[in-house]
């Protein structure tokens, strides 16, 4: 489909537009104050519904969205009903290659994700124990990751470790990524250190940071705790996001995000790094262009 390329000055490169916490005017609404504004994005699946919901998405406005397709970590196993997300409760869900194969043929489908591990506040259910809970999460981020491979496109990978640990699901990942011989992708909504920071880095991942690098240090601490892997991302594997509904940044925490607070997350980027939020824009726009290979499709 022949569309007019936008020159865009903003690329939220990890958004859920196409939930249900929008209705279908606000969505329009804000999916034209996006392109009036040249501002990109990544419509991103959770599991099969939602991953469909973002490829029609895509279709519908393929001058600035674009859509990946995934089955979260937290849909394999006793899934939470967030009303944002799905309208009826979900059910467990494990990657279906063969499923997911028609999704994946739309030419505005242009990663996998968001898949990964996460290990936040996990708890035994139907009759699986924690450890079953968490090797069922990396079968089917295994299969995601092949399947992407096969594919030619890069992931989007979400990685949270429990409460009590900092690094269990990183570690896990890490050892997985190594293990699949992973090199293009992006660390969705970064959550680890400095030091896992750089073992991604040097696999060839980008790192993306969303809302909550805006969100201000605890009673314990003299800065953000992502601030420190901010610094030591190149400008060349930097990525910015919104998450959105989720993850608003100050002054709108608490809210509904929407992808136009972007320019929220590039100024915090920008006061972190010692840079100017047009210039962390600016990079930001050139590296999902990059990554997900859209210059083909932005058509002269």
């Amino acid at each position: 489909m022949d569309h007019e390329p936008l020159n865009f000055r903003l690329f939220d490169s990890h958004c859920h537009l196409q939930l249900p916490a929008y209705s279908e005017t606000e969505r329009e609404a804000l999916v034209a104050e996006a392109r009036a504004n040249c501002l990109g994005m990544i419509a991103v699946g959770t599991n099969f519904a939602t991953s469909a919901a973002a490829v029609k998405f895509a279709e519908a406005h393929p001058e600035n969205v674009w859509a990946s397709i995934a089955v979260h970590p937290s849909h394999v196993h006793a899934p939470h009903h967030d009303e944002q997300e799905l309208d009826d409760p979900p059910s467990e869900e494990f990657f279906d290659p063969q499923l997911f194969s028609s999704l994946a043929s739309s030419p505005q489908t242009v990663a996998v994700g968001e898949t990964g591990l996460d290990y936040y506040r996990l708890k035994e259910s139907n009759g699986r124990t924690l450890e079953q809970i968490k090797e069922l999460q990396r079968q089917n981020f295994v299969v995601q990751i092949r399947f992407a491979q096969e594919r030619g496109l890069p992931l989007i990978i979400h990685i949270r470790s429990s409460t009590d640990s900092f690094s269990d699901a990183q570690n896990d990942a890490l050892d997985i990524l190594k293990r699949e011989n992973v090199k293009r992708g992006v660390m969705h909504c970064f959550s680890g250190t400095a030091k896992h920071a750089e073992e991604y880095l040097e696999k060839g991942l980008y790192i993306s940071f969303a809302g909550n690098i805006a969100f201000p240090p605890g009673k314990s601490e003299k800065e953000n705790p992502l601030a420190a892997a901010c610094r030591i991302v190149p400008n060349d594997r930097l990525l910015i996001e919104t998450d959105a509904p989720w993850l608003s940044p100050p002054p709108f925490r608490g809210k509904r995000n929407e992808p136009a607070n972007i320019k929220l997350v590039a100024e915090a980027v920008g006061k972190i790094r010692l840079q100017d939020s047009a210039e962390i824009s600016r990079i930001s726009v050139q590296n999902a262009i990059r990554l997900f290979s859209l210059a083909k499709q932005l058509k002269p």
